[in-house]
């Protein structure tokens, strides 16, 4: 999947929707669900992709697997 890093599986680049649950009027009749929209947090849209593997990964992974891993889960997981 492109859309999600590949060490943690946060999305990236993909707005959360903010989905409103039913509420009763003043009728005591629910109302209908309102469809979900984009909510207000920022969304991820920095990703990285390994040349060899072509798995994605989000900033902090990536940060992460050049500084402290140096070797990328991808490609160690598909070397078998």
């Amino acid at each position: 999947c492109d859309r999600c890093c590949y060490a943690c599986l946060k999305p990236i680049g993909v707005r959360p929707l903010e989905v409103k649950t039913a509420r009763k009027g003043r009728g005591g009749s629910a109302q209908q669900q309102q469809p979900g929209r984009p909510s207000g947090n920022p969304v991820e849209t920095l990703r990285f992709q390994c040349p060899d593997c072509q798995n994605v990964f989000c900033a902090d992974c990536d940060a992460f697997l050049h500084e402290t891993l140096h070797n990328c889960p991808g490609c160690l997981c598909s070397a078998a």
